[in-house]
């Protein structure tokens, strides 16, 4: 029923950084304005109904093919958000409208003013949605030199120090595998490719004379940062149980762990010449 609803649950239950509730927020006013057009309008411009029309028929399949063909998340649909703010102003003359065709002044009046403050409250979510990204970004500190950027970021990015472990690695040919980085590629000094798909393609394709291990090293990498909390509900929701055991005996027997923090860690992707021994060896743990 959940799923089912996921077309109307993005206009109301969204929340920044939680993927659960498509990681980030639309305004009400986006579903509720544009609904008012379905209504008996007032507007009798053929053309302009056209073109309503269109937005609309736009907006909506947008909307249900991410909800069907994706895990939704609010930047995928980004492309409707100029659609509904024009059908959101559509919908507002129209009520407006409908107001000028009430017979008392009074009730005018009085309508007028309730609409005015009904949009006021939903545009005031937005200043507040605003106001709080701000706070949360608080990027003063910086502009005014009071932290250097390296601070600013380890304090705002959770998975900045496992990046920052990363560039100070020196390895020859160093190719990193990064899963669930949010694809913040202008942070790596190091060759990094975003590879989630490619991942799950190669658990896929692993076989018993081909291992997972042996698939990566074929790839090219040589290191691997992982987003650990999200890798975890991702792999529980789309691997079988022998996928994630050929998961879970990758990590123990082919990699070793570099660095660990704010639930990002960076694991040394063993070599199939290499010697047993040196599977164990740990790095700085925090």
């Amino acid at each position: 029923m959940e799923t089912a609803l996921i077309p109307l649950r993005i206009f109301f239950q969204g929340k920044d950084d939680n993927p659960r509730f498509f990681d980030g927020k639309l305004n009400p006013i986006l579903f509720l304005f544009p609904l008012l057009l379905l209504v008996k309008r007032r507007e009798s411009d053929a053309k302009l109904k056209l073109e309503q029309l269109f937005l609309a028929s736009f907006s909506v399949l947008f909307i249900l093919y991410a909800s069907f063909m994706v895990d939704m998340r609010i930047r995928y649909i980004a492309p409707i958000i100029p659609p509904l703010v024009v059908l959101t102003i559509f919908g507002i003359r129209d009520i407006l409208l409908r107001v000028d065709g009430i017979g008392r002044k009074g009730m005018q009046v009085l309508s007028r003013w309730v609409i005015v403050g009904i949009v006021f409250f939903f545009l005031l979510m937005n200043a507040k949605y605003v106001a709080a990204i701000f706070q949360s970004v608080n990027p003063m500190p910086y502009v005014f030199g009071e932290t250097s950027r390296e601070e600013y970021l380890r304090n705002k990015l959770p998975d900045y120090p496992a990046i920052q472990f990363a560039n100070q690695i020196k390895y020859d040919n160093m190719n990193i595998l990064a899963l669930f980085l949010g694809k913040r590629l202008y942070y790596f000094d190091r060759p990094v490719e975003f590879g989630t798909q490619t991942f799950a393609r190669t658990v896929a394709d692993t076989t018993a004379e081909m291992t997972l291990a042996s698939h990566l090293q074929k790839s090219g990498f040589t290191h691997c940062i992982i987003g650990i909390n999200h890798f975890e509900t991702w792999a529980n929701r789309y691997f079988t149980v022998e996928q994630k055991n050929s998961i879970s005996k990758w990590l123990r027997d082919d990699c070793i762990l570099l660095f660990s923090k704010n639930g990002y860690a960076v694991f040394k992707l063993i070599l199939h010449d290499a010697t047993r021994s040196s599977r164990r060896q740990k790095g700085n743990v925090e």
